[in-house]
Order: structure tokens, then C-alpha cells, then sequence
């Protein structure tokens, strides 16, 4: 999905705004990144992160290229960055051998960096995928339940794209809650798609109960803020 570019001389009024140049960036990112968002949700995203004044934490970097999209918003923000994954490949998560999990996911023709990411996900390579734009978040390797002990509050702007079942959803909301900044924006991807409907109907019930509401929206990416913030 393309969007229409606002060009602005006035740094004031690129808040907000894709530049020219962070699209560039954000089309670099889609060519070499392994990941699976469109370009709209990292737009988006991008434009989140260029107006938090404060923490994003972001759960399931998986190769960074959302990650990036964040990184380059925070760019000019100055917010900080926390990524967090389990780096739990693929192969290991459905217990099919790493080989022939490459050879049915190359005969579905998915690209192969997005294949080689599934198969040997690593903390390494995320920090080198980040490194080849210039960022250096904060990468917590760890549960995405569990790393919120690790890292300090308020959270300004809270993406999630980790586990999508019920369970590690409704472990993930518990633990990072309390986190949250009374006027925080929250994200959730796969937001809508059939083919997770436990992101829907948890986020919905969650949201709902504790006074958010659907704001921006973009695909599967869905975006939620206070009610009067």
C-alpha cells in the first residue's frame, strides 16, 4: 500500500510525516530484512515512534525490519528503543528438522532471507541487521512475558508482535500493564487476520476493559490510545 509522501523544508513539520529519505530507508529495509509487515505498517509504525516522547518496547524484533521502522522514527523522537525476542527458530518451535523445514518453505516460494531468518533466528544477526542501517537498540533476549522484569517503565509506545496465541497474549498484557505510561500508545500486528483470531478477540476484550481505543489503523497493524489522551 503506497501512500502519498508530505514534503516539508520545516523539521517541525515532519513530525508525523515519512520523509523521502526514511522511505528510501524503509524500502532498503524491505529488499534486505527478513519480516513479514507491508510497507504501509512500517510507515506507520515510523510515524509512531517520530512522536513518542518517551520508551517503545517493542515484542518480536524477529530480523529487525520492524525494528528499523522504530529506530528511524526514534530518530527524531530521541525516544529509546527496547527490542525483545526469545530467538526460538522456527524448526525448533513446530519440532520439524531444520532441512526439511527449508525445503518446504523454499517450495512455497517464500524469499530466502525471510526462510534462512525462520531456520537460524539469532541475537547476532538481529544486532547485524540493525548495525547495516546504523541503530543500536536495546535487544533483551528473553520470553517476551518475562523481559518485562528487565526493563524499567513507563513505556511510551508498546508494539507487539510476539507469540499470537490466547495464553502468551494474555501473559504478555499481565506483565507489561504496570509498564505502560497513563497516556501510552499500543500497537498490535496481525490485529484482523483470520489466520490469528486470538489477537483480535484478546486485544478487543482487553482494550476495551482498561479504556483504550482503536486510533490509527493500517492492514493487520492496529493502533489504540487512552480515551482523552
Amino acid at each position: 500500500m503506497h501512500e502519498e509522501l508530505i514534503m516539508s523544508h520545516d523539521p517541525q513539520e515532519l513530525d508525523g510525516v515519512v520523509s523521502s529519505g526514511a522511505d528510501d530507508v524503509l524500502e532498503r529495509a524491505l529488499r534486505t530484512v527478513a519480516g513479514f509487515i507491508t510497507r504501509g505498517e512500517l510507515q506507520l509504525l515510523l510515524r509512531l515512534a517520530q512522536q513518542t516522547r518517551g520508551r517503545i518496547v517493542e515484542l518480536g524484533a524477529f530480523a529487525g525490519l520492524s525494528t528499523v521502522a522504530l529506530c528511524l522514527g526514534a530518530q527524531e523522537s530521541g525516544a529509546e528503543v527496547v527490542t525483545v525476542d526469545a530467538f526460538i527458530s522456527y524448526a525448533d518451535e513446530v519440532g520439524v528438522p531444520e532441512e526439511q523445514l527449508r525445503e518446504v518453505l523454499t517450495a512455497t516460494g517464500m524469499a530466502p532471507h525471510n526462510v534462512e531468518a525462520l531456520c537460524r533466528l539469532s541475537v547476532e544477526q538481529l544486532a547485524a541487521n540493525l548495525a547495516e542501517f546504523g541503530f543500536a537498540p536495546r535487544i533483551v533476549p528473553a520470553l517476551s512475558w518475562e523481559a518485562a522484569q528487565q526493563v524499567d517503565g513507563p513505556v511510551a509506545l508498546f508494539f507487539h508482535d510476539a507469540d499470537h496465541e490466547r495464553s502468551s497474549l494474555e501473559k504478555d498484557l499481565a506483565a507489561w500493564e504496570p509498564k505502560l505510561a497513563p497516556d501510552a500508545v499500543i500497537a498490535f500486528h496481525d490485529y484482523a487476520n483470520e489466520r490469528w483470531p486470538d489477537v483480535t478477540a484478546v486485544v478487543d476484550a482487553w482494550t476495551a476493559s482498561r479504556g483504550w481505543q482503536p486510533a490509527e489503523q493500517e492492514h493487520h497493524l492496529q493502533v489504540f490510545r487512552k480515551r482523552g489522551a
